[in-house]
């Protein structure tokens, strides 16, 4: 008898619970939705019920279980959810009850190679108005692009951005630098996640990496009332920012150095009506060396960038590109290709593209700058801003 009145009890409690409608909660939401991961790295999902609707866990959290589309692609940590991408390519990361059950939710991995040995270029649609494209527009979609070094394999990284500008790879192949406006910004190299480098300073341009990635380098205001761009340096996080200059002048078009000594800088041209343009060596603390623009006084050359080994410099002097022997101080013109994008100088063959509509490259052992990637056609594309992407460590 006391069995059966327990079991009683028991029945009509469950058809009272009944007639509240509890519901076991169906779904978790997975964070991040989509991340990107280099080969080799490791990035952390999580996940929680998704209580919109009101609901009862059916398990705590920490009993959910992960799993992974393609293990070959992406393996992924049953218990933790830690990520680690494997080869290129692009999988489903799915959460849990342990057994069979259905998944709860899903977030995507995008694996990808570290960015080297290519070209990294700013690609933006554009509409032809004439058959030959004498006339176009360029309203459509910009986004950052990577190439073979020869031209060829394009592949987009990340499109329908605002205005990229100076797209620059890290040192270890993983991220992307840019400015945007007056804001600088980091993008993983799948394109994924983008977030800004909060430097505090109203506007920001021209960013670049340090050699070893630790530092970014940029031209930066910061009184909004004053046009004077100076030198700036800043932790990739946003912290730690330096302010490298205090030229009257005015600084900017800043460039390390491949052995991370010395920075070089352009100085203003003019200023309360004098001419005061050259090229500046300075050391890392802001100190500065010396002027290297030699016989070119006053200097109006823009965007130098080093050569591998660091005993020259490319320099932009409209409208054509320059090289200069930091020793010696000697100038020769590589040829004629107007452009305000800086040129960038292959780190293995001597190369130096050049970029605007298309993208040209001057071999030291010709006198004409050859094409590498055309544009500005029918259905095409204008290209800006080419700068070869790191090296991969240990090539020869």
């Amino acid at each position: 008898m006391r069995n059966y009145r327990a079991t009683g009890v028991l029945a009509i409690a469950l058809a009272g619970c009944a007639t509240t409608d509890i519901r076991l909660c169906n779904r978790v939401t997975v964070a991040p939705q989509s991340a990107g991961i280099a080969v080799g790295d490791s990035t952390q999902f999580a996940a929680s019920y998704d209580r919109l609707a009101a609901c009862t866990p059916p398990a705590p959290e920490a009993q959910l279980r992960w799993s992974t589309s393609d293990p070959s692609i992406a393996q992924v940590d049953s218990v933790t959810g830690m990520v680690t991408g494997v080869t290129p390519g692009s999988v489903d990361i799915t959460a849990h009850l342990p057994g069979l059950q259905p998944p709860l939710g899903a977030g995507r991995a995008l694996v990808f190679e570290p960015l080297y040995d290519r070209i990294l270029t700013v690609r933006e649609r554009i509409t032809c108005t004439t058959p030959s494209c004498s006339a176009w527009s360029g309203t459509g979609a910009t986004g950052l692009w990577t190439l073979a070094t020869d031209g060829s394999d394009p592949r987009v990284v990340r499109d329908s951005m605002r205005d990229p500008k100076h797209a620059r790879v890290s040192p270890d192949g993983r991220a992307i630098l840019f400015g945007d406006r007056d804001t600088l910004y980091i993008v993983d190299g799948a394109g994924q996640a983008v977030r800004p480098v909060p430097t505090g300073l109203p506007y920001n341009f021209e960013p670049s990496w340090s050699p070893d990635g630790r530092w970014i380098l940029f031209a930066g205001v910061e009184d909004p009332l004053t046009t004077k761009l100076q030198i700036f340096k800043v932790r990739p996080d946003g912290t730690d920012l330096r302010q490298l200059t205090n030229d009257p002048f005015g600084a900017h078009d800043a460039s390390w150095s491949p052995d991370g000594a010395t920075i070089v800088f352009v100085r203003d041209s003019m200023a309360n009506g004098r001419e005061a343009g050259a090229a500046m060596l300075m050391d890392t603390s802001g100190t500065v060396i010396r002027a290297v623009s030699g016989t070119l006084t006053p200097f109006y050359g823009r965007l130098p960038e080093w050569s591998p080994d660091g005993t020259a410099l490319v320099f932009i002097e409209r409208p054509c590109p320059m090289r200069l022997d930091i020793a010696t101080g000697q100038y020769d013109t590589l040829g004629v290709f107007d452009t305000n994008e800086p040129a960038s100088w292959s780190p293995t063959d001597g190369r130096i593209i050049v970029s605007g509509g298309e993208i040209r490259y001057f071999d030291p052992a010709l006198p004409v700058g050859l094409f590498l990637l055309r544009g500005l056609g029918p259905d095409s594309m204008f290209n800006s801003g080419a700068f070869y992407t790191p090296r991969r460590p240990g090539t020869p």
